[in-house]
């Protein structure tokens, strides 16, 4: 999932993926205890459980859904709010910063179509 997550959906970027890989191998380490030669068990330090924890709520938990349906719904919820920008310029930056940075090509195309299809149908009509 991790390396999907990396080259296909480009949801997480190369250094994500070195923290989420190493997280996987200390779990596995927890979870399939490997003795060593003192017959010691892997007990990670307080530290590194909560390195993890913030590695994956940062990483994977915190993230707003950016694909399909759930972009158009934050979105019209973005343009009806006193806070969005009036000036075109100021819109273009605002748009491409919040929902197009992190998304992949195929689905910036499939954004602008379902935009250009809502606009043309007056759907939602607060547009």
């Amino acid at each position: 999932i991790v390396e999907h997550a990396t080259r296909t959906t480009q949801i997480v970027n190369s250094i994500a993926q070195k923290h989420l890989f190493r997280l996987r191998e200390d779990r596995h380490l927890c979870a399939h205890p490997a003795f060593s030669a003192e017959a010691e068990l892997f007990e990670p330090t307080p530290e590194l459980v909560r390195l993890h924890l913030v590695n994956v709520v940062d990483l994977v938990l915190s993230r707003e859904p950016r694909q399909g349906k759930a972009i158009f719904d934050v979105f019209n919820v973005d343009v009806q709010s006193p806070g969005f920008p009036v000036e075109h310029s100021r819109i273009l930056d605002y748009v491409e910063q919040r929902y197009l940075e992190r998304v992949r090509t195929t689905n910036i195309h499939n954004f602008g179509m379902v935009l250009a299809k809502s606009l043309l149908k007056g759907v939602p009509l607060e547009w």
